[in-house]
């Protein structure tokens, strides 16, 4: 299974980067489709600062060129609580969206991939940072459809 997870992200980074090769250099420029790239990082819940050495990911997504567009993303995160389910989230205001879930596996690394339309939200990575929408990772028990019910941000990953 870990094999078939592997080869499967490799094979989608593959065909992010053909895309992006082939694609052109930027969303709305001729109709093309742009790569991007979020890093997320575990924060000290008290002063907010990164913390060294701490859980990180990085999420690599294709925003279209257009807000109908579904295109593919990939979320890969390590040093996490092992064995333990988490949901990538993308926060607009007070709103959420869960963008996938998976669970860790026993060394603390997590794979989560899905399509979602980047190009359809204000997120500061696609140029619109007024207010823009953060990305975060997630226990998957802290939340609910539309709610979380437990605030827990020393075991989370944020933009």
């Amino acid at each position: 299974m870990k094999r078939l997870v592997t080869a499967a992200t490799v094979i989608l980074l593959f065909i992010l980067c053909i895309g992006t090769a082939s694609a052109g250099p930027s969303r709305g420029t001729g109709g093309r489709t742009e790569a991007g790239h979020l890093s997320l990082s575990e924060r000290d819940p008290v002063d907010g600062g990164i913390v060294i050495d701490g859980a990180s990911g990085v999420l690599s997504y294709m925003v279209p060129p257009d807000t109908t567009t579904m295109e593919p993303f990939i979320f890969q995160g390590t040093r996490l609580a092992p064995d333990t389910d988490f949901s990538l989230l993308c926060f607009h205001g007070s709103d959420f969206i869960i963008l996938g879930r998976s669970k860790s596996d026993p060394s603390g690394h997590v794979h989560i991939a899905g399509h979602f339309n980047f190009g359809a939200i204000p997120v500061a990575a696609n140029g619109n940072e007024k207010g823009g929408a953060r990305i975060w990772l997630v226990l998957s028990k802290d939340i609910g459809s539309y709610h979380i019910y437990n605030w827990t941000p020393s075991e989370y990953l944020s933009s």
